[in-house]
C-alpha cells in the first residue's frame, strides 16, 4: 500500500512538471476552472483602406496561447476576412493556391464582425487578410485588435497545486504507517502473573490441629471438635 501511494505522488508530480512547460494545456484547463484572468499585450486601432478588387491585411505576433480579439465595421461594401498564418499568408500573397477559409473564425462578406482567436501553435505573426469585391470604389475598414495573454500566475496555479498535492501523498507513502500496535509486549517487560495462582492453599493435617484427634485423609472439619482444619 505504502508503494503505491508512493507511486501515486510521483506520477502526481511528473504531471506538474510537464503541465508547467505546456500553457497550451494548462490555459484550457484553469480556464474551466474559472482560474484564468488575462493580460492585455497590445491594442490597435486603425482605419485600413482596400483598393478595389483587392486585399489589406492587419499583422500580430502571438505567442503559443495569446489572443487576438477584432471587431471590425466596412464601408461601404462587404469584406471577406480571413485569418492566417505566416506560412499560408506567403502563399496568399504569392499567388498561391491556399485554402480560402484557413481557420473557423474565417467568414466571407460581412460588414460588421467580431472574433477571438487563439493562438494553439508556435510562436508567429497572424494575418486578418481583408477582401474587398467592391468593382470600382475603395473599401475602408475601421479595424480595433487587441492583443490578450493568460496571466503567469493563473497559468502556474493549476500545476503548483498538482505538484503540492503529489509532494504531500510522495511523503506519505515513503514515511509509512503509524506507530507499533500498542497490544504488543515490548520485550523484557515481564507478564504479570495471577494474584489467584499466586495463592498457595494450605496442606491438610493429618489429625486435628486444635484438638488432635485423628482426622480422615481429605477432611476438611475435625469430627470432634467441629473446627475447620484450613
Amino acid at each position: 500500500m505504502r508503494k503505491k501511494t508512493a507511486a501515486i505522488g510521483a506520477i502526481l508530480i511528473i504531471l506538474a512538471a510537464y503541465l508547467y512547460v505546456s500553457p497550451s494545456i494548462t490555459s484550457p484547463i484553469s480556464a474551466s476552472l474559472g482560474q484564468v484572468s488575462t493580460d492585455t499585450v497590445f491594442q490597435h486601432n486603425s482605419v485600413i483602406p482596400i483598393a478595389p478588387q483587392n486585399y489589406s491585411y492587419y499583422e500580430a505576433n502571438l505567442t503559443q496561447g495569446d489572443s487576438l480579439v477584432v471587431t471590425l465595421t466596412t464601408n461601404p461594401s462587404n469584406v471577406d476576412v480571413l485569418i492566417m498564418n505566416q506560412g499560408n499568408f506567403s502563399l496568399w500573397a504569392s499567388g498561391k493556391a491556399v485554402a480560402y477559409s484557413t481557420y473557423p473564425e474565417s467568414v466571407l462578406h460581412v460588414s460588421n464582425y467580431s472574433f477571438t482567436f487563439t493562438n494553439s501553435e508556435k510562436s508567429q505573426n497572424f494575418y486578418v487578410v481583408l477582401v474587398s469585391h467592391s468593382a470600382s470604389e475603395p473599401t475602408e475598414v475601421l479595424l480595433q485588435a487587441t492583443g490578450t495573454r493568460p496571466s503567469q500566475f493563473a497559468i502556474l496555479l493549476f500545476p503548483v497545486l498538482v505538484g503540492f498535492v503529489g509532494l504531500i501523498v510522495l511523503y506519505v507513502g515513503l514515511r509509512g504507517g503509524g506507530p507499533k500496535d500498542a497490544k504488543q509486549d515490548r520485550k523484557g517487560e515481564a507478564k504479570p502473573t495471577s494474584t489467584a495462582a499466586s495463592v498457595q492453599a494450605r496442606p491438610l493435617a493429618a489429625t486435628c490441629v486444635h484438638c488432635g484427634a485423628e482426622l480422615k485423609p481429605g477432611s476438611q472439619f475435625c469430627p470432634v471438635c467441629n473446627k475447620s482444619q484450613l
